[in-house]
């Protein structure tokens, strides 16, 4: 997912279906209590779909943190060059090569 673009495409038909769905029933029921109920599942949804983004920006940090954790593993496992990478850096290698494969 590019930089800058984190509300998907499936997010947004969710917020855009349900807030037609919301005016719609504003519309045709008036300001009554059932509009009430429709405001609140047009909240419901979009709060799941903020979880979502939360989420999934928490989930890129993550990311990021353990590139950065295996750059430097990476780096000293050049440093050793006369000796056999440690352990964690072999065992980083395999589970990115899974990873890609």
């Amino acid at each position: 997912m590019p930089k800058g673009k984190h509300i998907d495409l499936w997010s947004t038909a969710t917020i855009a279906v349900t807030l037609i769905l919301f005016l719609v029933a504003l519309f045709e029921k008036g300001v009554t209590h059932d509009v009430l109920l429709e405001a609140a599942v047009f909240l419901v949804s979009l709060k799941l779909v903020l979880a979502s983004l939360k989420a999934q920006l928490a989930s890129e940090d993550v990311r990021s943190r353990l590139d950065a954790i295996h750059a430097l593993l990476e780096t000293a496992a050049v440093g050793r060059a006369d000796r056999s990478p440690p352990h964690a850096v072999q065992v980083l290698r395999s589970e990115v090569h899974a990873e890609k494969g």
